[in-house]
């Protein structure tokens, strides 16, 4: 059984304790969040995100874990068991 879950990525900065967006959040809030720091000298990421080509082996597996989801062979993410 696969852990599926949604997840939209927004850039943000953060400055003086504070997280603020610089993109329209994907609904009202309140939601809850998870703050990732990103290295600022590992730009690579950057670059697989933005990355237009094929990755076959990710769509495959994809595709399989939505119809695992589709056929409600899924469990909601629970952070604290990570």
């Amino acid at each position: 059984m696969y852990n599926c879950f949604l997840m939209k990525i927004l850039k943000g900065k953060y400055e003086n304790g504070q997280v603020s967006l610089t993109e329209p959040a994907p609904e009202p809030g309140p939601v809850d969040v998870e703050v990732v720091f990103l290295d600022p000298d590992d730009r690579r990421w950057d670059e697989i995100i933005r990355d237009p080509g094929p990755r076959p082996a990710l769509s495959a597996e994809a595709d399989r874990v939505l119809e695992d989801y589709r056929a409600g062979n899924t469990s909601p993410l629970d952070p604290d068991k990570l």
